[in-house]
């Protein structure tokens, strides 16, 4: 897999939910200085809370997939629905992928895409969607470095909630999506790698829940470190227990480094990162080993 180039074709598409159109637009606009932008119209479907049919959401998502032009895919936004995509096109969209492994840029609910993208062998860019860099520009760069395969700044000075030294594939990306694919075929093997989580919206009881789930299907063994981004939102309840006590639980038998406080996730700041990119843990700080053409 090549890294873009400036005035590389990048393809946009609604694989989830629906969006403000101001939003869109803008960040729209704000790639168009760095990409030739490609916008499908189908991205402005709405029914309900997902951006248009399942079965439009899925055709858009192969057209951009079959046109050879397009160098990388972005979403224009997560919300819900990228599952019952992978569900529609399960016969294949493994196929799709293969024959034109391009990078595809998300979070949150894309998470879904980059794990059934990485289990096909083909990194992506966990990062802020089109409506979300319309909102603010601070990730923008983030977003284009990691497309274009620029050298990441390293993260430094992340809490250590258990030390140690790893190195592997960064794989994952939303807790509650990746615990939701559990079961799947395209739940990936997750062994040998460093997992980074994030979420937003849940009860502590409920990031233990996912947890729990993930042990008890065996999913974590293997993993070499985890690196926990932004938990937003996710206040405690009437039993007062807190997000990171939660977390601290339930990965303390992991027996493997676990750093706190990454920027990325739903919070103010999200940097983006190369899903399937080597990095390495050592004293708190998180330095990334390759980008998208390594």
């Amino acid at each position: 897999m090549k890294p873009l180039v400036q005035g590389s074709r990048l393809a946009v598409i609604a694989p989830a939910g629906p969006f403000p159109p101001r939003d869109f637009n803008e960040g729209v606009r704000r790639l168009e200085k760095h990409f030739q932008v490609s916008v499908d119209p189908r991205c402005h479907a709405r029914q309900g809370y997902l951006a248009g049919p399942d079965s439009e959401r899925a055709e858009a998502l192969l057209a951009a997939l079959r046109d050879p032009s397009h160098q990388a895919l972005i979403a224009a936004r997560g919300g819900y629905g990228a599952m019952r995509i992978l569900e529609h096109l399960r016969d294949v969209l493994p196929g799709e992928i293969s024959s034109h492994p391009i990078p595809l840029v998300g979070f949150s609910d894309l998470t879904a895409f980059l794990l059934a993208w990485w289990k096909m062998g083909v990194k992506g860019v966990h990062g802020p969607m089109v409506a979300a860099l319309g909102r603010a520009q601070g990730s923008l760069s983030s977003v284009v470095g990691a497309l274009l395969g620029e050298e990441a700044k390293p993260w430094e000075g992340l809490r250590v909630w258990a030390p140690g030294k790893a190195e592997g594939p960064a794989v994952g990306g939303n807790l509650t999506l990746l615990a939701s694919l559990v079961g799947t075929r395209w739940m990936p093997r997750l062994r040998g790698s460093v997992l980074f989580l994030e979420d937003i919206d849940e009860r502590p009881y409920r990031l233990d829940r996912k947890l729990t789930m993930l042990r008890m299907h065996r999913a974590l063994e293997g993993v070499r470190g985890v690196v926990l981004g932004q938990f937003t939102r996710c206040e405690p309840g009437l039993d007062g227990v807190t997000a990171e006590q939660a977390l601290r639980e339930g990965l303390s038998s992991q027996g493997v480094p676990v750093y706190a406080g990454a920027p990325f996730g739903h919070g103010d700041v999200n940097l983006a990162w190369v899903h399937g990119a080597r990095v390495s843990l050592r004293d708190g700080a998180v330095r990334f080993r390759e980008g998208l053409g390594e």
